[in-house]
This record gives structure tokens, C-alpha cells and sequence, in this order.
């Protein structure tokens, strides 16, 4: 309550409320000069001050209704400075309005202006493959349920390509470094589905784009544990680090090459396959499916059945949240700098000690394997 007579001041103080007021004060003195020159000899079009108020207002707009008119010298010459002003601080409030409007748009356009979004998927850095992340989540999610902000420092031009390439979806942008809090304020990021984090090489180099990396972890973590991290690293041996930023899964570059590179020598077709099923232009894909209910403690084999048979899909895996571990246990026993500073940063940001659940996958379960209730069904279909 102390604070209300600042904002009221401060409220007041805008240009667009000045006009406003303007337009009152217009409005009411020429509505009452109006009607004490008019009601004596016009009492039928004049007779209060409500209709005194609305032939100003209407004067004042360019309208012209006609429905009342003055016929007295003092009425005339009072509508004739209604008009004047009128036309003045309509135009004013337009142009007003009109440059309120530009300026959020180019500020939208800059990636400086305040993200509205929810339940949003956050691309945080930009490099080669980042295009190819955008192209999967239009494959594997619905375009009316696909809302995305990157976050980078793109040229203007390069991310107004970006843009206008993924306009079939909800694409915003916010420029800036993603390791900062405030920029991640930007993005609405409390509010976010997930976060993507991948190597920045716009301005970074290899070695500098994993630190990075687990500094946007470290900083999406301290505003609010619940929210969920991937991150994509370029040298594996930096995996610890995430895994004690409490990064919810790591992607590794080039993790599965070595295994398609033998693959093509040893087993031709394999790598073929791999390649075409993780491919986003392709028909069948890699999906999660919400197992029925009534398939609870059933059999993997009903399940299956039921899959291939009702939904012609192929139920490849099982996968489900296990049992909890402490995000502390990470750290060794000899804290090191780096260890400390991470344990600091989980422990400020109200989590540091907690539970974390772990996902767990059960590839090609037995035939005869219970279904629990926690478990997803992995498939491969459209």
C-alpha cells in the first residue's frame, strides 16, 4: 500500500496517460461551456450534461453524428476548438499507440522483449545441428502444442531466417548469454517445459563450449531444480561436471559413431536402419506410449500383442522413473574447488540434498515380464 500513491505518480506520468487525460479534460469543459451557451435556446439536443459530454466526444472524433448541433455563437465557437484539440489528440493517441506497437515488435525482433509463453521448450546455444533439433521437435510433437524460445546471439538476419523458417510453429527469440540469470528470466524459463542446451560455436570454441555448457546448467538449476536439462556436450570426460550440475540427461557428441562406423564393415544394414529411424523426415519413428491400465501386471507378451495388433506398432523397450539417488553422492569425498562451488549452487537453489528420480530402460523385457504401473511403453511408429 505504501508504494501505491509511486505508481499512481508514475502511472500518471506516461505519455499515452497524459493524452488520455487530455482528451478528458477536452471532453468535459467543452461538453459543460457547450451546455451553458446551448440549453437555454437548444434545451432539446442540450439538456444535460451527459449529452453535452457525448456531442464533445463525438465532435472530438471527427464522427458526426449530427444528432446535435449548436446553434448559438458561444456553442459554435466553443465545437470549434472541441475540433481542433480533438483532432490533435486523437491523431497523438494514434500515433502513441501506433509507436508502443513498432517498439515491442522491434524489440521482439532483437530478442530483447519479456517472453509470454508456457509450458515452452527452451534452445539454449546455437551450432550445425541445432536446425536438426528444431526439425525433430516438429516431427515428434504436435505443431499447436510446440512452443519454442531460443536463446543465442545470433545476427539479426541469420535468426529472422530461423524465424521465418519455423513460422508454422510458436518460435520466440531472446538474445543474450544464456548462462545469465536474467536473460533466463527473459525466456520465461520458470515456466518451461524443458531446456536444451547444446555447444554454443557462434562465439565459442571446443574447449570453452562445454564449460559453457555446464555454467547454463549450473544457472537453469539454481532457479528452480524441477525444471528439466539436457544437455549436449562435444568431450565426454566433461560428463562428471554435469552429472554434479544435476543435468537430467547428457547427450555425447559423436557418442554412437564409433559402433556405426564397425557396423558398416561388419553388419551392413544396421547403421542403415539406426540412421533411418532416428531421421525426422521419415514415416516410423522412435515414440513413448502410455501403457493401458488394464495391462498392469499383465504379461510384456499381451503387451506387445496388443501394440503390433491395435496400434500397428512394435514395442521394443521398457522405461520407467526408479528409484531415487542423492545428487550429493556425485560429488567426492576430497571436495575439490569445483565441487564445492557446485555443492554451493545446489544447496542455494533449495535442492542440493534431495532425491532425484533416475530413468530406467529395460530393452527386449522377457516374455513373461510383469507390467508395472510407473513403466512406458517404447515403440516404433508413425
Amino acid at each position: 500500500m505504501r508504494n501505491f500513491p509511486k505508481l499512481i505518480k508514475s502511472a500518471f506520468q506516461r505519455p499515452i496517460s497524459k493524452i488520455f487525460i487530455g482528451i478528458f479534460l477536452v471532453m468535459f469543459f467543452g461538453g459543460t461551456l457547450v451546455l451553458l451557451f446551448e440549453r437555454a435556446r437548444n434545451g432539446p439536443s442540450f439538456n444535460s450534461l451527459w449529452s453535452a459530454l457525448w456531442w464533445a466526444l463525438v465532435t472530438m472524433t471527427t464522427v458526426g453524428y449530427g444528432d446535435k448541433v449548436p446553434i448559438t455563437l458561444g456553442g459554435r465557437l466553443v465545437g470549434v476548438l472541441v475540433m481542433f484539440s480533438g483532432v490533435s489528440l486523437v491523431s497523438l493517441l494514434t500515433a502513441t499507440i501506433s509507436s508502443i506497437f513498432v517498439a515491442q515488435k522491434i524489440r521482439e525482433g532483437q530478442g530483447l522483449e519479456q517472453i509470454k509463453l508456457t509450458d515452452h521448450i527452451i534452445l539454449c546455444g546455437w551450432n550445425s545441428q541445432s536446425e536438426q533439433i528444431l526439425d525433430s521437435l516438429k516431427r515428434l510433437s504436435p505443431i499447436s502444442d510446440l512452443r519454442v524460445v531460443l536463446i543465442n546471439d545470433l545476427p539479426e538476419e541469420q535468426i529472422n531466417n530461423i524465424l521465418f523458417k519455423y513460422n508454422d510453429m510458436q518460435t520466440k527469440f531472446v538474445r543474450g548469454d544464456y548462462t545469465r540469470e536474467i536473460v533466463l528470466d527473459r525466456a520465461n524459463i520458470r515456466k518451461a517445459r524443458a531446456v536444451i542446451v547444446v555447444p554454443n560455436l557462434v562465439k565459442e570454441d571446443l574447449i570453452t563450449a562445454d564449460e559453457k555448457t555446464v555454467l547454463a546448467t549450473l544457472a537453469i538449476k539454481e532457479i528452480s531444480s524441477k525444471i528439466r536439462v539436457i544437455a549436449f556436450i562435444l568431450n565426454r570426460d566433461n560428463q562428471s561436471h554435469l552429472r554434479r550440475a544435476d543435468v537430467d540427461e547428457i547427450v555425447v557428441s559423436d557418442e554412437f559413431g564409433g559402433y556405426l562406423l564397425a557396423s558398416n564393415v561388419l553388419e551392413p544394414g544396421v547403421p542403415q536402419f539406426v540412421r533411418q529411424m532416428l531421421s525426422p523426415g521419415t514415416e516410423r519413428n522412435l515414440h513413448r506410449r502410455q501403457i493401458p491400465k488394464n495391462f498392469v501386471d499383465k504379461p510384456f507378451q499381451e503387451l506387445f500383442e496388443y501394440f503390433y495388433n491395435e496400434k500397428d506398432e512394435i514395442v521394443i523397450g521398457l522405461y520407467a522413473e526408479e528409484e531415487t539417488i542423492n545428487v550429493l553422492d556425485f560429488l567426492s569425498a576430497d571436495t575439490s574447488a569445483l565441487d564445492a562451488f557446485i555443492k554451493e549452487k545446489l544447496e542455494a537453489s533449495g535442492h542440493g540434498g534431495e532425491q532425484e528420480p533416475r530413468v530406467s530402460v529395460n530393452l527386449k523385457p522377457a516374455k513373461d515380464y510383469q507390467i508395472r504401473k510407473k513403466d512406458w511403453a517404447i515403440v516404433i511408429g508413425a
